[in-house]
């Protein structure tokens, strides 16, 4: 997440939505390179959707594919489990994730955000993310989780 100039997310946030999400299916995906974990995903389902909620890889293991893998698998999850729709998750238009997810055939679908009472979005900052990028990553470690807990995803 550091490559991609984004804080990481605390690894609680995740067990506690394994552990309290009520709504349908909260599965967590890990891809192996031998003993080492070099992708995860996060999948949430509600009624017959079953959504990419968040994703990652190691930079220094993308030239083996493992988001492929990851994504193979995910969606095979969805088919045997009878679940209608899958979606990627969101993703700029025009980005690398985009582009990704159009490869496998998605269809795009506009999402609309309303943010009432809310004017600022750390997301415009873009010079913050290049400098992220530049920090050492057990500061990143450190910070992200902090710096999550007070912006948008």
């Amino acid at each position: 997440m550091r490559h991609l100039g984004s804080p990481v997310i605390e690894k609680t946030f995740f067990l506690n939505l394994i552990e309290r999400y009520k709504n349908g299916i909260a599965k967590i995906f890990i891809c192996y390179y031998g003993n080492i974990p070099v992708g995860g995903s996060l999948v949430l389902s509600y009624f017959n959707l079953l959504e990419v909620s968040w994703a990652s890889t190691l930079i220094d293991y993308n030239k083996l594919k493992p988001n492929m893998v990851l994504y193979w698998e995910m969606i095979k999850f969805s088919i045997e489990n009878k679940i209608i729709f899958f979606s990627f998750g969101r993703s700029t238009k025009g980005s690398g994730a985009h582009e990704f997810k159009l490869r496998w055939g998605a269809m795009e679908q506009p999402l609309i955000f309303n943010y009432s009472n809310f004017n600022f979005d750390i997301r415009r900052l873009k010079f913050l993310s290049h400098l992220w990028r530049k920090l050492p990553i057990a500061l990143t470690n450190k910070l992200g989780p902090l710096l999550r807990r007070f912006t948008k995803i």
